[in-house]
């Protein structure tokens, strides 16, 4: 698994089940779900959040922030112009 610094300003992703993304430098960034269902946890966050269609939530923290689809589901990142944001995605869903 590999980290890749992007910059980008929108990217709408699909995600197997179980599969995950990592953000870091990631504040402000917004997160959408298109389809399924999305587990978002963020360092320093006291809650994890979950996202279904039609909702999104913005990123609280520069920390790192684990996205895990619950499962299959649309993702999509709008940095609104923030550059630098990292991310690590996984090439295997995680183990149950």
């Amino acid at each position: 698994m590999g980290a890749m610094k992007v910059d980008i300003e929108r990217a709408t992703m699909d995600l197997d089940r179980m599969q995950m993304l990592r953000l870091r430098g990631a504040r402000g960034v917004r997160l959408s779900c298109g389809k399924g269902s999305l587990w978002v946890t963020q360092e320093g966050v006291a809650r994890d959040d979950f996202l279904v269609p039609g909702r999104s939530q913005e990123i609280e923290t520069d920390g790192m922030v684990v996205i895990e689809a619950m499962s299959a589901s649309t993702l999509t990142i709008d940095s609104g112009k923030r550059p630098g944001v990292v991310v690590t995605a996984a090439a295997e869903p995680c183990a149950a």
